[in-house]
């Protein structure tokens, strides 16, 4: 009690203390439960502990995901698994009638059974279903929650791709295979929407793997028999397999390729908690530095009727404890509710329509012990300079006045705390500057394609089977007639691979004269597409009326295909092999670079084929319109329905898939930018504090130096002489560790050079800007008081 009666006298104090440090806590509880769920969780399963994910490293890619065909060698040839699972690395959109907007996942037959996962109702997939082929489907337990929570839903058919069986309903931990996304059906791999094509070739590698050990099996000794498959099949298979190298780490919630990221983002965001967090703990520390100050009479006294030092020392700590409890005890439900709010929400994305996140983002057992650690350490980052200054039994220092004036001692430590804010703030100031200008330089990349007034869409004959091939050229021609003839459309293409959208299909090219091959990208067009798009042609022409069907097979390729086949020659005219069995192709036309799957990509090489000389059973359609294109959405749309095509997805603009290509950058921008905003609000409130402190210690000699003659100006040039100085020393350090942070991440940043001075000057001087403001604030009702009031009460 006396604790909190020492603290409720200063309650000012305790106020601004216990709000800091929520703040900060809270954030902290929220940094560790995402960082949580995105690497430590495992997928809802059963003993979890048993469960490995495998995918490849090789030497063109860290972590990359494994072919159909290898995942089957894998779960066949091993000993020491009692399961091996796979399912695709995406997702699809459909509409259902009656039901709306579906969001599919793909998993092998026998993933429910190695994961462990027991269903709510009816069954789930088995092993050999694959090979059945049965039309079965697995509601999630959102879905069948959403569609009415129907007990006799087992065995009913939907009227959707010829029928669908709803199997089983999944338990309710379990919300898809894919991080964050709250699927509503899962399907077996074999059923119709999976590419078929894509499960017979070794170089398609797009499944996640999942294993369950045997009892008794280590993961030492389940990798050295996946290494040993691995290495027969590099044998067997040396264009596809050769170099490849299995890797077996504990199962996690995020696909392998994307494991560097997360970690990444993870840190980042985990780094930055931690600067908020020293920041406020600074604050505090500088707070009760000033209490601990007042009372030195007190523990003087206290020390001479017999306290030990150890008891003083404990007795100020106890003081940061309670004040860090009390901060825990506001900024926990502080977490739990922004917590709920990250868990489960919506998100409408270019491609994909309306997404529903979800995930286990909760303060499970492992936040709360990583929060009680923070508290710990929080406490001793608060007290524990205040302890020892406070503690330190010098009679004679509190009675010659040192109480009043302030010591040496005490202000080193006092300028210590603010030069860590400075440092601080100054680093964040720094990393939001390279961040901003890593979104600056990828704002200004050239994608390769003129975006404004660009609309595109997915459009799906849903009787492709009972077509042929040239009825179903002749319904696509009808489409893009149909599409031509909405008012303010100025043109109209149909392509299968769009930049950003994929669908591309790469094939090997011949190197001339060199008898190797390199693997080439491309996409199927039409001789609109290049206008349509505002794809540059240096040199021949697009595609027209004379590449004919059973015609000679003409290509156009980029810039880079062609410096890359013909160095410092002229491609136009001249034939190349591609594709498998290699052919014979003849070049038409120059086209431009560009960027096709990222922005941030290297200049690649890629083909373009004539649509006329290619049967694609899913294609995409652009039309470039004279003015906001989303409002040729529903007329495009309607246009498709009315010659029995379906449009799956709501139409995209070329500008919101680059803005999607931003999303990740731009994230990390304003996550930067806000906890940034955060740590440098904190820090001004405690530098005003440290100054305005400092200062009002100092009010006797003011207050001579006043009475001597000084004028308000000269007293205001001493105290932001000493406040920059302090300061200062803080500004150069952020300024290194901004500089060392930059070169460890700079490889995640695009455009960003090892020492950005763009970016690190204008942080020093905004943060000497701010620091001489504030000392100005802080310093202000001491500068133009009444000389002789002040020494009196002095």
């Amino acid at each position: 009690m006396a604790r909190f009666r020492t603290l409720l006298k200063n309650w000012k104090l305790m106020t601004i203390a216990v709000v800091s440090l929520a703040i900060a806590l809270a954030l902290a509880v929220v940094g560790t439960a995402i960082s949580n769920w995105i690497l430590l969780l495992p997928p809802a399963a059963a003993d979890p502990q048993q469960l490995v994910t495998i995918y490849h490293r090789s030497p063109e890619h860290p972590a990359e995901t494994i072919s159909y065909l290898d995942y089957k060698e894998y779960r066949d040839s091993n000993h020491v698994f009692s399961g091996v699972a796979a399912f695709p690395t995406m997702v699809s959109k459909f509409w259902m009638e009656d039901r709306g907007e579906v969001l599919g996942e793909n998993v092998s037959d026998n993933y429910f059974s190695v994961m462990g996962i027991k269903p709510v109702l009816g069954r789930l997939f088995s092993p050999g279903d694959d090979e059945k082929r049965l039309r079965e489907i697995v509601l999630t337990y959102s879905c069948w929650k959403r569609w009415g929570a129907d007990a006799n839903i087992v065995d009913k058919t939907l009227p959707f791709n010829d029928g669908v069986t709803i199997v089983g309903v999944a338990p309710k931990e379990f919300t898809g295979v894919i991080l964050g996304l709250s699927a509503d059906v899962i399907s077996p791999i074999s059923a119709a929407n999976v590419n078929q094509d894509q499960l017979g070739r070794r170089d398609a590698r797009n499944f996640s793997v999942v294993g369950r050990l045997k009892p008794g099996v280590s993961r030492l000794q389940a990798s050295a028999e996946i290494q040993t498959i691995a290495q027969r099949l590099g044998s067997a298979y040396p264009l596809t397999n050769k170099g490849r190298v299995p890797v077996l780490t504990g199962a996690m919630a995020v696909p392998p390729d994307a494991v560097r990221d997360a970690e990444l983002i993870a840190a980042v965001l985990m780094l930055l908690v931690l600067l908020v967090l020293l920041v406020a703990s600074a604050n505090v520390a500088n707070l009760l530095l000033a209490l601990a100050v007042k009372r030195r009479q007190e523990t003087v006294i206290k020390a001479a009727v017999g306290a030990t030092r150890r008891r003083l020392i404990f007795e100020f700590l106890s003081e940061s404890a309670t004040l860090c409890v009390l901060a825990a005890l506001v900024g926990f439900p502080i977490a739990a509710i922004a917590l709920r709010r990250v868990s489960d929400f919506s998100a409408m994305l270019p491609l994909i329509g309306n997404l529903n996140i979800t995930g286990k983002v909760r303060p499970d057992a492992t936040v709360a012990m990583i929060a009680a650690l923070v508290v710990l350490i929080a406490s001793l980052a608060t007290g524990l300079a205040p302890a020892l200054y406070a503690s330190s039994s010098n009679l004679a220092a509190a009675l010659s006045g040192e109480i009043a004036i302030g010591g040496r001692r005490k202000r080193i430590i006092r300028n210590s705390l603010v030069v860590v804010q400075v440092s601080i703030c100054t680093f964040v100031l720094v990393g939001l500057g390279i961040c901003l200008r890593s979104v600056q330089n990828l704002r200004h990349v050239d994608p390769g394609f003129s975006a404004r007034n660009v609309l595109g869409a997915m459009v799906i004959d849903g009787g492709h089977e009972k077509r042929s091939e040239a009825n179903q050229k002749q319904l696509y021609k009808s489409l893009a007639a149909a599409a031509s003839q909405i008012s303010g459309v100025e043109s109209v293409s149909l392509v299968n691979g769009l930049p950003f959208v994929g669908g591309f299909n790469t094939a090997p090219a011949e190197l001339p004269g060199q008898g190797k091959t390199i693997d080439v990208p491309g996409a199927v067009v039409d001789e609109n597409y290049f206008a349509t798009l505002g794809v540059p042609v240096f040199s021949g022409r697009a595609f027209d009326s004379t590449d004919l069907e059973n015609g000679p097979e003409s290509v156009i390729v980029n810039r880079k295909l062609a410096e890359m086949l013909w160095p410092n020659q002229d491609a136009l005219g001249k034939t190349m092999r591609i594709g498998k069995p290699l052919r014979q192709v003849r070049i038409v036309g120059i086209a431009g670079n560009g960027k096709y799957n990222d922005l941030e990509e290297p200049t690649r090489p890629f083909v373009y084929y004539a649509f006329s000389q290619h049967s694609e059973r899913q294609i995409q359609i652009v039309i470039r319109t004279k003015g906001d294109p989303r409002l040729w959405s529903e007329p495009l749309s309607r246009a498709a329905r009315t010659i029995g095509m379906a449009v799956p997805l709501p139409p995209f603009t070329m500008d919101s898939l680059l803005s999607l290509e931003m999303l990740v950058p731009m994230l990390t921008l304003y996550g930067v930018g806000g906890l940034g905003a955060l740590a440098l609000l904190l820090a001004m409130i405690g530098l005003f504090g440290a100054i305005s402190y400092s200062v009002g210690e100092r009010k006797r000699e003011l207050g001579i130096r006043s009475a001597l003659g000084a004028l308000p100006f000269d007293l205001l040039k001493l105290v932001l002489r000493n406040a920059g100085a302090t300061a200062g020393s803080g500004i150069v350090i952020g300024a290194l560790l901004g500089i060392a942070a930059t070169v460890l991440l700079r490889s995640q940043l695009f455009g960003i050079q090892s020492v950005e001075w763009m970016a690190i000057l204008p942080a020093m001087a905004a943060m000497a800007a701010l620091t001489l403001l504030v000392a100005w604030f802080a310093a202000r009702p001491w500068l133009h008081g009444d000389p002789l009031e002040a020494l009196r009460h002095a």
